[in-house]
């Protein structure tokens, strides 16, 4: 079957939130930055629903994710240092959005973790974790937690949630942080890998994809029960 091509409905289109058949897409550029959904059928074709402009002024749009119970889209702005909270109806349809100040500088990756709690890497060289409540805020759990290092941009959770990592672009390192019961953030170790490429993406399955600029490999890191990071020659 060939691959079908829909327009992302804007410019420079750099993040993807997915969750059941609604599909929504962060188009970070061009004279109206905007978030655009899609409904996707059974033989996977996205059919336009909806497109809702960023606010004016926004700047350094990241990332955009939905929240796991899918009532709302969270997207980070690094260059207004905001976070964007986008209230989505059970028809797909999202709302114009509640704008929050970020704890920390520089907001970037967004992942959710369990009860409704998310925590947000800070390119600013940090972290955040916040709970996700009944409205359409955010309640600070953890400022931002320090992890010494130069560009955190991505984030991963492992399947308990109960630890985040970090890709520290400007630092070419992966630093992890635990995630207690109640979402507050403990730095657990500063360099917990160092790649010996330049990570810009990481993801979680049974085991963490680091993707390196200017290298043709993939690192493979496998997750618990040990959670420390050891490097693998590819």
């Amino acid at each position: 079957m060939a691959a079908q091509i829909t327009y992302s409905g804007g410019v420079f289109p750099n993040s993807v939130a997915l969750s059941g058949d609604f599909v929504y897409v962060l188009n970070k550029n061009g004279t109206t930055p905007n978030i655009t959904g899609f409904r996707m059928d059974t033989i996977g074709t996205l059919h336009w629903i909806a497109t809702v402009p960023l606010p004016p002024g926004s700047a350094g749009a990241n990332d955009i994710r939905f929240s796991s119970d899918s009532t709302r889209l969270l997207l980070t702005e690094s260059g207004t240092n905001e976070i964007l909270v986008f209230p989505v109806g059970g028809d797909g349809v999202a709302g114009d959005p509640v704008v929050q100040t970020s704890a920390g500088g520089s907001p970037f990756g967004i992942r959710f973790g369990h009860d409704g709690v998310v925590v947000i890497s800070k390119a600013a060289g940090s972290a955040s974790s916040y709970r996700s409540g009944d409205g359409d805020t955010l309640e600070i759990i953890s400022c931002a937690v320090n992890d010494t290092q130069k560009a955190s941009c991505w984030i991963s959770l492992t399947r308990a949630a109960s630890y985040a990592y970090l890709s520290n672009t400007g630092s070419r390192t992966l630093c992890s942080f635990q995630v207690g019961s109640n979402g507050e953030l403990t730095l657990a170790s500063a360099v917990d890998a160092n790649p010996g490429g330049t990570p810009i993406d990481s993801s979680r399955s049974l085991v963490i994809h680091t993707l390196k600029r200017l290298a043709s490999a993939v690192q493979l890191r496998p997750w618990p029960p040990c959670f420390q990071l050891v490097r693998r020659n590819c």
